[in-house]
Parts: structure tokens; C-alpha cells; sequence
């Protein structure tokens, strides 16, 4: 996912910021799930996803933000989000 500059975001902001569609689908499903800084998504029994991001320069010159990889929990016998 490339997104566009946000002014005053920070790093471990636009984490939550990038996570927020994934968390409003979940919830559209039915799945109780919400965002653990750094970068998890989870639920009341664990760890459901992460994500890593590269950062990147946009058009003109400025910052961007682009997703770069998740990390699937599913299948696993524990994936614990962080504390």
C-alpha cells in the first residue's frame, strides 16, 4: 500500500494509521480485534498480524509511507501479541 504524506505523522504513528482499514474489516467480520503499538494487530487470543514498512520518498520530493510485509500468525500453536 503506497499513501500519501501525512503532515505531523510519525513513524510509529502511521502504523496505526496503515492498520486502520485492516481493523475496520476485521470488525465487519465479526472479529474483535485492535492495534498493539508497534505493529500488531491482535485479538483476545493473540497475535493475529504485523506489519513492516519502508519509508520512502514520495512525488515532489516529500515523505511517503509504503507497506511492505506482513507477518501471519495464523496456524500457529501461540502467536502472542506484545505486550
Amino acid at each position: 500500500m503506497i499513501t500519501p504524506a501525512r503532515q505531523g505523522l510519525s513513524f510509529q504513528d502511521s502504523y496505526a494509521y496503515l492498520d486502520d482499514w485492516v481493523l475496520g474489516a476485521l470488525g465487519d467480520m465479526g472479529i474483535k480485534a485492535w492495534y498493539q503499538p508497534l505493529n500488531d494487530i491482535a485479538t483476545d487470543q493473540g497475535k493475529i498480524a504485523g506489519a513492516a514498512q519502508k519509508r520512502v520518498v514520495g512525488p515532489g520530493g516529500g515523505p511517503g509511507a509504503r507497506r511492505s510485509g506482513w507477518t501471519r500468525c495464523a496456524g500457529r500453536p501461540v502467536c502472542r501479541a506484545r505486550p
